[in-house]
């Protein structure tokens, strides 16, 4: 079962630090999204692992409904403060592991999950469940686009790292294990409240390193007709090499 690190102040560090991605990508997912929709494509994206809600604001405000998915509490609670100002009955929030959430079938033209997410699934059975509920939550024509971190990527665990700054403080160590296709790490580290003073948090988190072979026929096993891999700048165009690329983006059509 899946479960969440980012909760307390790991989530208020995570808004603070760790969102930009999130934020740069939406557009240049949405532009390849519409560029290549079904014209009858429902305007509804669905957002595994939203996280803070950034990606998700970004899609409402530009006229489509949302549906942001994330089993941390802290984390959705960010994404309602994220989401200010947006008419409330256009997206949802749901608490729940997306290898198991319950969905309306066919109601989204879109599914995206981004910066590495599913690669906190915990190992191939979970990744198909998640991929069966996107299947099924996708209309005829619908996308699913997502990123994973290689297991060259991931292999950049076997490392550790420091940040001071006056807002934060985050001190982390990482061990990648190829013979169990995962990657351990561990975040400390103290994060400024707004009254000054500084509060500890500790992230805990496990990736698995799915290879680009297994992710591509799980897709096309659960009824995705056209897949292939890509980078982020240019979505539309299959990588036909993608050497020793840390991070690679799935795009999948239903």
């Amino acid at each position: 079962m899946l479960t969440s690190g980012y909760d307390g102040p790991a989530a208020r560090l995570y808004d603070m630090v760790y969102s930009g991605r999130a934020r740069d990508w939406a557009p240049r997912i949405r532009a390849f999204h519409e560029a290549h929709r079904a014209p009858d494509s429902p305007r509804t994206v669905i957002d595994l692992c939203c996280g803070n809600g950034h990606l998700l604001r970004h899609f409402v405000t530009e006229g489509y409904a949302g549906i942001g998915v994330d089993l941390s509490a802290d984390m959705l609670e960010m994404a309602r403060k994220n989401l200010k100002g947006v008419d409330h009955d256009r997206y949802d929030l749901i608490e729940a592991d997306v290898s198991r959430v319950a969905l309306p079938a066919g109601l989204a033209g879109l599914v995206v999950s981004t910066v590495d997410a599913l690669n906190h699934l915990p190992g191939p059975v979970e990744f198909r469940d998640c991929v069966r509920t996107v299947a099924a939550a996708l209309a005829p024509g619908g996308h699913f686009v997502f990123d994973l971190l290689t297991p060259a990527g991931l292999a950049d665990a076997n490392q550790m790292g420091a940040t001071v700054l006056d807002d934060h403080v985050v001190v982390s160590r990482g061990v990648f294990l190829p013979e169990q296709s995962q990657s351990h790490s561990r975040a400390t580290g103290f994060l400024r409240r707004k009254d000054g003073l500084y509060e500890r948090f500790d992230l805990n988190a496990t990736r698995y390193a799915f290879t680009s072979e297994e992710v591509e026929a799980v897709l096309r096993e659960e009824g995705f007709s056209h897949v292939y891999r890509a980078r982020i700048e240019d979505l539309g165009t299959p990588l036909t090499d993608f050497g020793r690329d840390e991070r690679v983006f799935f795009v999948a059509r239903r």
